[in-house]
């Protein structure tokens, strides 16, 4: 790191705190420093680069490592639901053990062409989990089966006040993941305060936005926001297993903003409730 020091050739303030020395070699390296701070909201990434677990704390259920295929780089993770198991949790696990007022979590998934997310509606495929120090207020992003037996990409936090958001069983504004062997995208951020809807959740689905509205995030009996454990993500699905199949997941990270700038906004993005 260059030192904040003065000399003859003056001291420039950068936007992130830092005070870079005019001389141009040194400013550069000044700059890339505050660039690097900048970048600083990544809390954890994994792209499985290194075709193992690398960064992880461990995995629960069947994962393994795929080679082809991926979205990015030379490896991906691939999970497996074997025919029969019920409530089958296969995930990736991290430990967060930090709170944040405002938190980001992006992934994307590959589903090969005829794998079925549930026979019944209502049938739950939790694809990310966060999960809290008080075992209250846990987060999710799950894809839900409804009356039509589509995956329905819904936002959910628990708790008293507890909704899916952006999710009816006729269909709507969600959207829906079809199993169509290509790569989708989810991002979901929540903006956490306590009580009835004082909170936020925006989710988009391949870069566009479908949700934009008032959440309850934290109804603590402690009157704050509990920390976060650990993050999970893969598959805990409440539906037995009609067959064997595998699922592919690639370029997850967790962040306290965006990572960068928010993917766009789009017309229509409206609210719909279904308490569970």
């Amino acid at each position: 790191m260059v030192a904040a020091t003065q000399s003859r050739w003056g001291i420039i303030r950068s936007g992130h705190g830092f005070r870079c020395p005019r001389r141009i070699a040194t400013f550069l390296a000044c700059a890339l420093a505050s660039v690097f701070v900048s970048r600083a909201d990544v809390v954890f990434s994994s792209s499985f680069e290194s075709c193992n677990g690398s960064g992880w704390n461990g995995a629960l259920g069947s994962v393994s490592y795929s080679a082809t295929g991926c979205q990015d780089g030379p490896c991906c993770g691939q999970q497996t639901i074997s025919q029969g198991a019920n409530q089958a949790s296969v995930f990736w696990y991290k430990a967060l053990d930090q709170n944040f007022s405002q938190i980001v979590l992006k992934a994307s998934w590959k589903f090969p062409t005829g794998f079925t997310f549930g026979t019944d509606s209502g049938a739950a495929f939790k694809a990310l989990i966060l999960e809290t120090s008080t075992g209250r207020n846990r987060m999710f992003v799950n894809f839900n089966t409804a009356s039509d037996h589509a995956a329905h990409v819904v936002a959910l936090v628990e708790g008293p006040n507890a909704k899916f958001l952006g999710y009816n069983q006729g269909g709507g504004p969600e959207p829906l993941l079809n199993a169509d062997g290509q790569w989708h995208t989810v991002q979901v951020e929540w903006t956490r305060t306590v009580g009835v809807d004082a909170g936020h959740v925006r989710l988009w689905f391949d870069g566009n936005l479908h949700l934009d509205s008032p959440i309850t995030t934290c109804n603590d009996e402690y009157g704050a926001c509990p920390s976060f454990g650990e993050f999970k993500a893969g598959a805990y699905q409440n539906w037995t297993a009609l067959q064997t199949q595998s699922f592919f997941l690639d370029n997850v990270s967790v962040s306290t903003t965006g990572g960068g700038a928010a993917p766009p906004n789009v017309s229509g993005v409206r609210r719909t409730d279904v308490v569970p």
